[in-house]
């Protein structure tokens, strides 16, 4: 048999590392049924033949480290054989059995726990040895079986890597194709977003997503890199009850549901600052004009920085790791129940759009992760679009055009849950053939993204549909300012629901980005006790509340005052008027009930941030009224 060489050699090995991660996953699952759930045979194995490309790309990396392992210490000898990749099969199933492990114990894959492992081997050791009891055997069974078919079947792996030759040009060339093919394999593909745990919510279900993800992979990425591991912030203080907070919350839920369809509407990066202080012309006069005949108020406050930071506000009404993200870290594999999920659950066909890559800053998976059951990004679009794209992807137009078409070709059926991310803000360019109408391109941007929101309100209100549609329109954060902490969290945002009676009303308050779910929940008709916002339809003196954090302090604004707690000075409060110039707001003695307002805010966020990283946020209901 003619001898392949080197790099024929990596590729026979990292099939059959493939095969044994799929075997050994099969196994695993069968054996595990909270990992499958109630799922049918078909989307499990559908699931499994998904999650091929992390199987795929934990071999290809134990196979690179096997490959110059043998290439290092096995050159010259007569015969190679499979016996170098023993090492490889076995740490690969024993990070699998690992996982399997931990998916008993936690309900979930193993992530930035695997590095608790070098603190205290012993004790996880003998844990995971009383955890697996019964069950063990089959998996025993399972890698012994493995390991006899691809040894015996493998063998020809020899003929490979026997007697290969010194040439240096030779050698160079072959190490080049495998470092490329590894990386490729690693990265799931040749271009893209770089292959995460939290890409397995792509699959669109999240059940799927846990038998699709390879185990060992999900380990090992977070052994390998630091970004995915976010840490809570401590707060050493002790939590006071947050009945203050939801005393007046006159929360109704509707015997049975009520069926609209929803368009949500992620504004990228717009502000109130640049909406409020440029008066003639308006830069948003369309958003203007939607933005009096709904629901609004005289401000909002975003929950972060980063849109996926603003999607967990709104969509799951709570407050995201403190200055951090969950999307990308070990936070994304807990489950939720937002409102995408809920919603889903309840009949909703649900649909994720932005004009980026889907996954640029894990956005597309962190939608799917919460409860899209599609997502789309601007390689999903066609060709023939209005606009020349910008550094980022499509115009908010050409994005629009496209969810538009999916909504009344019946693509998305009814009802219906479209979320929508825009994208032309993303940049501060415009398209050729489109003028300027500020000297700041910024606001030129801006103008030109609310000129295609208008254009997109007005074709949901004359579609024909079914039912009728609730729009929501809100900034997913600011950037690029920098006159105030108040004004960088500060986000415009309207909420359309045809025929009601509190359409045109502006809520004399400031409100929070958490407050969206529970508000379009409480009107469908669907019970979430455990989000932390209230409803802003509610017709009763509520007392609203909002929060943010900004460079280790937290803001906290209730009635007409700005307390701004220093958590780095002993958790000193400083008073504002958050009414007036946004941009510097006005310092004042703080009121009587300000060690109160203290109190509240740090509780708040302690509770918030102690069940998030404990994966409990559904108990945060027994906090609202105790």
């Amino acid at each position: 048999m003619k001898r392949l060489g080197l790099f024929y050699g990596y590729c026979v090995l990292t099939i059959s590392l493939t095969l044994i991660a799929l075997i050994n996953k099969i196994v695993i699952v069968t054996v595990t049924p909270a990992q499958r759930g109630d799922l049918p045979v078909h989307d499990v194995i559908f699931a499994f033949l998904w999650g091929l490309r992390f199987d795929l790309a934990i071999a290809a990396l134990f196979s690179f480290f096997t490959i110059w392992l043998i290439k290092l210490f096995a050159i010259n000898r007569l015969e190679v054989s499979l016996r170098w990749a023993i090492p490889a099969m076995f740490f690969l199933s024993l990070a699998q059995v690992g996982d399997y492990i931990y998916f008993l114990d936690a309900n979930r894959h193993i992530s930035y726990e695997i590095k608790d492992f070098f603190v205290t081997p012993g004790s996880l050791i003998n844990q995971g040895w009383n955890s697996v009891s019964g069950s063990f055997e089959m998996l025993v069974a399972a890698f012994i079986l493995t390991y006899t078919i691809f040894i015996g079947w493998f063998t020809p792996i020899k003929l490979c890597l026997k007697n290969q030759s010194r040439s240096w040009w030779k050698t160079a060339v072959t190490s080049t194709g495998i470092l490329i093919l590894m990386v490729v394999l690693v990265r799931g593909g040749p271009i893209g977003i770089p292959l995460s745990p939290s890409t397995a919510f792509n699959i669109g279900n999240n059940q799927q997503a846990l038998v699709a993800l390879n185990g060992a992979y999900s380990g090992t990425y977070s052994l390998l890199t630091s970004k995915n591991f976010v840490e809570p912030t401590e707060l050493s203080f002790e939590p006071v009850s947050l009945k203050p907070l939801y005393e007046t919350d006159a929360a109704k839920y509707q015997d049975d549901v009520q069926q609209y369809n929803v368009v949500f509407v992620l504004l990228e990066s717009w502000s109130t600052e640049r909406q409020l202080y440029q008066q003639t012309p308006s830069v948003t006069p369309n958003f203007d004009q939607i933005q009096k005949k709904s629901l609004s108020s005289d401000r909002m406050i975003a929950g972060g920085h980063r849109t996926t930071e603003g999607m967990y506000a709104s969509f799951c009404s709570a407050i995201n790791p403190l200055g951090k993200s969950i999307a990308k870290t070990q936070l994304q594999m807990h489950s939720y129940q937002c409102l995408p999920q809920l919603l889903r659950d309840k009949g909703w066909d649900t649909a994720f759009y932005q004009g980026s890559y889907k996954d640029t800053s894990g956005v597309g998976s962190f939608a799917q992760s919460l409860g899209f059951e599609r997502s789309f990004g601007k390689l999903d679009f066609p060709s023939d679009t209005r606009y020349e794209k910008n550094a980022w992807g499509y115009h908010d137009a050409d994005i629009y055009d496209f969810a538009f078409n999916q909504i009344s070709s019946g693509a998305l059926k009814e009802p219906f849950l479209a979320g929508i991310n825009t994208n032309t803000t993303h940049d501060s360019s415009l398209p050729k053939g489109v003028e300027g109408v500020f000297s700041d391109p910024l606001l030129n941007t801006l103008h030109f993204a609310d000129a295609a929101l208008g254009k997109f309100f007005q074709d949901i209100e004359k579609l024909e549909t079914q039912l009728p549609t609730i729009v929501v329109l809100v900034a997913d954060h600011t950037a690029r300012l920098g006159s105030s902490p108040l004004s960088e969290y500060s986000i415009p945002w309207a909420l359309y629901i045809p025929e009601n009676e509190s359409m045109g009303r502006k809520i004399p308050q400031t409100v929070s980005q958490r407050d969206l779910a529970p508000t379009l929940t409480h009107f469908l008709g669907i019970d979430a006790p455990w989000f932390s916002g209230l409803n802003l339809l509610t017709t009763n003196d509520q007392r609203f509340f909002a929060n943010y954090y900004h460079q280790n302090q937290i803001g906290w604004i209730r009635d007409d005052i700005l307390y701004q707690i220093d958590l780095s000075d002993k958790f000193a409060v400083s008073c504002f008027d958050w009414r007036g110039d946004i941009r510097n707001p006005s310092e004042i003695e703080c009121p009587a009930d300000a060690e109160e307002q203290r109190s509240l805010a740090l509780s708040f966020t302690k509770i918030q941030q102690d069940l998030l990283f404990n994966g409990k946020t559904f108990e945060f209901s027994e906090y609202k009224h105790h």
